[in-house]
């Protein structure tokens, strides 16, 4: 058993002490690190803006909308069908944000961004907070509290 116990420790030692082992135990983590941040950081700071053609059925979003130079936003005026079609006839890269006619503030369901192209996570999430803000001043307004 003893001998066992020192041809455990010989072996040990000698791929601890290789330079290949200790080279990769150190980069290996930063590899991975760097492959999971290259999507976030491109997508982050990509130079691409993005055009939203908002459909408000609800009626309730009409003044919604944004000149930011990364995100370009404007209410159509047209039904969803419309908007559809001159959005598969257009090459352009851009999204239509879909309010049902039905929307409740309270219980805010149903909303669609529709794409070609997948939308990326802080697109959404800007999409996300523009929406939640409207709808919290709208419950806020339509509690009678002031802002």
């Amino acid at each position: 058993m003893n001998k066992i116990l020192l041809i455990i420790q010989r072996e040990y030692i000698t791929r601890v002490k290789n330079r290949a082992f200790m080279l990769i135990t150190l980069l290996a983590p930063l590899l991975y690190g760097l492959l999971i941040m290259i999507p976030v950081i491109t997508q982050k700071y990509g130079n691409s803006s993005k055009t939203v053609a908002v459909v408000d059925e609800s009626g309730k979003f009409n003044d919604m909308v944004s000149n930011d130079e990364s995100l370009k936003m404007y209410n159509t005026g047209q039904s969803l069908a419309e908007v559809e079609k001159s959005f598969k006839a257009d090459d352009n890269d851009f999204y239509i944000l879909h309010i049902p006619a039905g929307f409740d503030i309270f219980k805010p369901k149903g909303i669609e961004l529709l794409s070609q192209k997948n939308a990326g996570i802080f697109f959404k999430v800007a999409i996300d907070s523009m929406l939640e803000h409207k709808v919290n001043a709208m419950r806020l307004t339509a509690m009678h509290i002031p802002k």
